[in-house]
């Protein structure tokens, strides 16, 4: 009887009773869980996701982001059992269609790094002028001593110079500059990349609200017939391992990483995550096994107020002090170790023994092996973080042990992490037509649109996506498969009208309910 009320209100539907099938292997995503993070980045998470009217993933995910640039290099985790110690690095990807304003939210959470990045530029300017100086004094010591060698009459005269051309020399190569204030990257090549971290000191953050030139860039947008994409930097940029690249050009040639240090935000629409398999090298070297990835489904757009309230100026100011302190600390050439305690040993223990046996032949998580016995180790980073900022405010933040409850909040993160992942990993192995499908499923939410022509359907992408005839008929093919839409019967082609699937249009009341 509900049923075919549903249909007297919306038409004749000639599709099968029955809601539509996922276009996803995962159809239902679980959200982002609250009090993962400390209360003052909590508080200002909630306040940007209701403030610029966002789902809560987005801000969530790039206030992780930003927590760990501020420790990345600085800090890591220590399990004294195994003496297994983990950087602090994190590569984040939260992902959402377009217009769900991911430049404004990435800008805002990231403000307290360019805020940083500003203030050491005003701080390296003294030290910076300091070295030139001095650099260019030598230089001119031994361009004099040099002269005098040549002008020399006698042998004495001669070595005297030449000691003193040496010396010059020696002191010149023993003059370490200043390290260069600007570590954010946002479209760079990993050649550049290795160049900007061996000029700051090692350490560099991307952060960039349209990802998807970090994938080409890994990828190799500029050599993909070449021997393979160069990933190095981000391998161990993530590890916190040396680098030492060696160029055919001197002039091109960067100084040694003792240690690299990089963490990552892009936020990024779901086509793009798709490029991530075009070269297999970022799967089989490791590379996605270090990405995380959330889904920001619970889209507002269509419901969103034309105010948009400012964050509560105290609760904007307490999130910016804490990053701000955090950013602050000195990066020292090793970095501090914060051992985990008795409680967080067990907490984690818990953690393994729920990860390793879904690792097994026909587990959830069996068909990727490399990212899923990297989880504990990420959840292990995300606890240290969460722990930190706890005492950021603490003489020596690192100094007592990982808590269990810092290492239990983080564990509230695994069944999100692995379910928004495996649909990352579905879309790098999509199947045509399925990420235009996607995005007109996405359009005809967005406008809540119950019927449909094929004109019409063209208007529900964005300019940046516009399909060509053949792709748009192919989204409209899966999205019938699949029971999202039914053909009202028509002689003419050109004029061809769907409905939209009534349990469907029934969900748009109801977001929690919906499939994608």
């Amino acid at each position: 009887q509900e049923w075919d009320a549903i249909l007297c209100d919306l038409g004749q539907w000639s599709g099968a009773r029955s809601a539509p099938i996922s276009l996803d292997e995962d159809a239902t995503l679980p959200p982002w869980p609250r009090n993962v993070f400390p209360p003052v980045i909590e508080a200002y998470v909630d306040a940007v996701t209701e403030s610029f009217q966002v789902p809560r993933d987005m801000p969530a995910i790039v206030a992780l982001r930003v927590m760990a640039t501020a420790w990345v290099g600085k800090a890591q985790v220590l399990d004294p059992r195994t003496g297994h110690a983990e950087s602090l690095s994190l590569y984040l990807f939260p992902v959402a269609a377009s217009g769900e304003r991911k430049s404004s939210t990435v800008r805002v959470l990231s403000a307290p790094i360019f805020a940083y990045q500003r203030e050491r530029v005003q701080e390296l300017v003294q030290p910076l002028a300091e070295y030139q100086a001095e650099r260019e004094g030598l230089e001119a010591e031994y361009q004099r001593a040099q002269h005098d060698r040549k002008l020399a009459v006698s042998e004495e005269k001669r070595r005297e110079a030449m000691e003193r051309a040496a010396a010059a020399k020696l002191k010149i190569a023993e003059l370490k500059p200043p390290p260069a204030a600007c570590f954010i990257a946002q479209d760079a090549t990993p050649e550049g990349l290795t160049r900007l971290m061996s000029e700051t000191g090692g350490f560099a953050a991307i952060v960039d609200s349209e990802g998807g030139d970090i994938f080409e860039n890994m990828i190799g947008r500029y050599g993909k017939d070449a021997a393979g994409p160069n990933i190095g930097v981000y391998l161990k940029g993530y590890d916190g391992e040396p680098v030492f690249s060696i160029r055919a050009s001197k002039e091109r040639q960067p100084a040694p990483i003792e240690r690299a240090s990089l963490s990552i935000v892009a936020a990024t629409q779901p086509a793009t995550i798709a490029t991530l398999g075009k070269r297999s090298e970022l799967r089989d070297r490791g590379l996605v096994a270090r990405m995380l990835f959330g889904f920001c489904l619970e889209s507002r757009i269509g419901s969103r107020s034309a105010v948009m309230p400012a964050p509560d100026e105290s609760v904007k100011q307490d999130y910016q002090n804490a990053i701000a302190a955090a950013l602050r600390i000195e990066r020292l050439p090793n970095p501090y170790t914060v051992e985990i305690g008795k409680e967080a040993q067990r907490e984690l223990d818990r953690l393994h023994h729920e990860i390793e046996p879904r690792l097994a032949p026909g587990g959830d998580l069996a068909e990727t092996p490399e990212w899923s016995q990297k989880l504990k180790g990420k959840l292990l980073r995300i606890a240290a973080l969460r722990y930190l900022f706890d005492h950021i405010h603490d003489r020596n933040p690192w100094a007592t042990p990982v808590t269990g409850d810092a290492m239990k909040r983080a564990g509230l993160l695994l069944d999100y992490f692995v379910a928004h992942s495996r649909r990352a990993f579905g879309l790098m192995r999509d199947r045509p037509g399925y990420a235009m499908a996607r995005k007109l499923l996405h359009g005809i939410r967005r406008k809540q649109q119950k019927r449909l022509t094929s004109a019409e359907a063209l208007r529900l992408f964005s300019h940046s996506s516009t399909p060509t005839k053949d792709e748009l008929r192919t989204a409209l093919d899966v999205l019938e498969v699949h029971n999202f839409l039914a053909k009202i019967p028509s002689k003419r082609r050109d004029s061809e009208t769907w409905i939209v699937n009534p349990l469907e249009v029934r969900t748009w009341a109801k977001p929690e309910k919906r499939v994608a």
